[in-house]
């Protein structure tokens, strides 16, 4: 069930009040569906859809991209602590933790390498979904990633009516073998994979 995120005073939804204000006036201004995403270097994306004046942001993780972040700094921290469009990173002692600081029991995490399904797929180069908020005229609204992607297996199966099916070109390019993906990565995968389908068919 989707949760009532009650903005921290000191760090708004999205870093900045003014920021959601123009979110929604930018989704009234657009057709239902129309995206725009941003990504940071740090491993952070932010898909933002237009829906009329209850705008969602589908909110995205690559902790393998935060690795190579850090390897990057000019300085090898023993911790680090930032926020980014209102969602804080914080990396201590070899734990990286994404959170959305709300009050009291609406603060979501959104990634915790200390969880076993983080830390087992924390090398994969994988943008995972963390979850979506949607602005309502009551506040924003949290829905975890496991509602959202029940959410949009069911948009999908409407949405696979209209996607035309392409067949894929023949490559006689041998491609090089990877590693198998356990059941609960590729499950994982393939739901991302809905999302991305279902917002492409509109």
């Amino acid at each position: 069930m989707s949760k009532l995120v009650i903005e921290h005073k000191n760090i708004p939804l999205l870093g900045a009040y003014d920021k959601a204000e123009r979110l929604i006036t930018w989704s009234e201004r657009h057709p239902e569906g129309a995206q725009h995403v941003k990504s940071f270097k740090h491993g952070l994306q932010l898909g933002f859809i237009a829906r009329g004046s209850s705008p969602r942001i589908y909110i995205h993780w690559n902790q393998a991209r935060f690795r190579d972040f850090l390897k990057k700094l000019p300085f090898s921290p023993d911790q680090l602590s930032f926020t980014e469009y209102g969602i804080c990173v914080s990396f201590k002692n070899g734990r990286t933790l994404v959170s959305m600081p709300g009050v009291g029991a609406s603060k979501v995490r959104l990634w915790d390498s200390n969880i076993p399904f983080c830390k087992d797929n924390e090398d994969a180069n994988v943008n995972w979904l963390g979850g979506t908020i949607e602005l309502t005229d009551e506040g924003p609204l949290f829905f975890t990633q496991i509602e959202t992607q029940q959410e949009l297996q069911e948009a999908t199966a409407v949405a696979q009516f209209r996607v035309k099916k392409t067949k894929a070109p023949s490559n006689s390019t041998a491609l090089p073998s990877t590693p198998p993906l356990s059941d609960k990565t590729r499950a994982y995968l393939l739901q991302d994979a809905l999302l991305n389908m279902s917002l492409q068919a509109g």
